[in-house]
């Protein structure tokens, strides 16, 4: 119960302090998705 909002808000702030993080974050996790595929 703890873990939901814990990452709700980490990822809160990252995301309208840095707008661009969003795009490296879902890039990064294409690659390492990717990455496990291979």
């Amino acid at each position: 119960m703890d873990v939901t909002p814990t990452a709700v808000t980490w990822e809160t702030p990252v995301l309208v302090e840095t707008p661009v993080g969003m795009e490296v974050t879902s890039y990064a996790s294409a690659e390492i998705a990717r990455d496990e595929d291979d």
